[in-house]
């Protein structure tokens, strides 16, 4: 009898809701606009915990699992140490014991989201082959030309007011998602 295990696609298929991705939009832009001065820092501080905790799981899974000879004889394989995990656990704490330097790249990599949030979107529009009017371009070239602005010239800004554009960006983000969501969804 033979044993098959479950494609990547079919576990991971349940795992993503289009929901999710509008909801965290909408949160992570309210948090940038309620609170501009601490927003980047303790996203990066959350970024380093996203990484660091993983990392920490997979290193003292490999050492209980390395260490518990019945174990691996059982299943009769030889475990690979999870150099990946070390790693995001190398990356975790330096994002967590820097987080101001984090952040200045991080300025960057919201612009490049915002960047390509907007072509994801345009070019999700212009694939429906539908009768699509116009308006339904509009946020998605808003978000596009604030993603090129914030990457064009995002040190001339004040951090509290790009992290309020940003923010605002993510809330629009959300907002058109939203709304393909519920005009597009089969």
């Amino acid at each position: 009898m033979r044993c098959t295990r479950p494609s990547i696609t079919t576990t991971m298929k349940p795992l993503y809701n289009p929901l999710i991705h509008i909801i965290l939009a909408f949160v992570l832009g309210i948090f940038m606009i309620l609170f501009p001065d601490y927003a980047l820092h303790y996203i990066a501080i959350v970024l380093g915990l996203i990484l660091l905790i993983p990392g920490i799981v997979q290193v003292v899974r490999y050492i209980i699992e390395h260490t518990d000879k019945s174990r691996r004889m059982r299943r009769n394989s030889s475990l690979r140490f999870p150099l990946l995990a070390l790693l995001c656990v190398i990356a975790g704490v330096a994002i967590i014991c820097f987080p101001t330097t984090v952040a200045k790249i991080f300025i960057y990599l919201l612009a490049a989201f915002l960047v390509f949030a907007g072509i994801y979107e345009i070019v999700f529009l212009v694939l429906l082959h539908r009768n699509i009017p116009m308006g339904y371009y509009i946020l998605p070239i808003l978000i596009l030309v604030t993603g090129i602005l914030l990457l064009l010239n995002p040190l001339s800004i004040t951090k509290a007011v790009l992290v309020t554009v940003f923010g605002g960006g993510a809330i629009v983000y959300g907002i058109s998602e939203l709304i393909y969501y519920i005009k597009f969804k089969q």
